[in-house]
């Protein structure tokens, strides 16, 4: 089951952009895996695996930006909860093609930080490492 437990590691859920493009690839994973290998594993109920519900609750905050100033300014003191919300949520639960930080600077003008800020691959970093990157990218683009 390592062989299993290597290949779900290794998929790389940027690549999907849906919660439920995720789901099938998972599944797909899964089956193809179990197609080669020819045995049934069955566990005791400590090792089994638990599947879980997740449920998101929005609720706006008193924060609102107008400028990248302000934004990097908010965004250095709002919780990772809701930077979280901003960067996956709204893609993969909300099927958007980019995250609400990307489309709010192309709103506004900034599309070369838009660009920017959605290439970013926020699986290759901590979520504050990620935040630390686009308040500095706001405040270089905000000072040109």
């Amino acid at each position: 089951m390592r062989e299993l437990g290597e290949l779900i590691a290794s998929i790389n859920i940027s690549t999907y952009k849906s919660i439920e493009d995720l789901r099938a690839g998972l599944i797909s994973k899964i089956e193809n895996f179990l197609n080669k290998e020819a045995y049934e594993i069955n566990c005791n109920e400590v090792d089994s695996f638990q599947f879980m519900s997740c449920k998101s609750f929005c609720i706006p905050l008193r924060y609102k930006a107008s400028n990248l100033k302000e934004f990097a300014d908010i965004l250095e003191n709002i919780t990772v909860n809701s930077f979280y919300f901003h960067i996956f949520e709204t893609q993969l639960r909300l099927g958007r093609q980019r995250n609400d930080f990307s489309e709010w600077f192309d709103s506004i003008g900034k599309k070369e930080l838009a660009e920017k800020v959605s290439s970013l691959d926020p699986y290759t970093t901590t979520l504050e490492g990620l935040r630390k990157n686009i308040i500095k990218l706001a405040r270089e683009y905000d000072n040109a």
